[in-house]
């Protein structure tokens, strides 16, 4: 049933205009991690059980796209940025 609700949410948002999803990511979204590919700063976000990549051009200055996405694979790219080491220590 939870992952029903996520996915309708995943594609009501992918149906938003760009302008609109970057405000939804901007009061409701959690910023997790970031990466840069070329000239590119990729930031992966938290928003209402699924994820989102948004692409910035740092030499145009403007976000060139926005993808959301509940596959884990998806996360691949992340893995060796993120670092548990505090959280570990924190919880023994």
């Amino acid at each position: 049933m939870r992952s029903t609700k996520i996915f309708k949410d995943l594609m009501e948002y992918q149906r938003l205009p760009l302008l609109k999803q970057l405000q939804q990511l901007n009061s409701e979204g959690t910023i997790l991690c970031e990466r840069y590919f070329f000239s590119r700063r990729v930031s992966l976000l938290y928003l209402r059980g699924f994820y989102v990549e948004v692409w910035y051009d740092t030499i145009r200055e403007e976000v060139v796209k926005v993808l959301p996405f509940s596959s884990l694979q998806c996360l691949q790219p992340y893995l060796d940025l993120i670092n548990i080491d505090d959280a570990l220590r924190k919880a023994y």
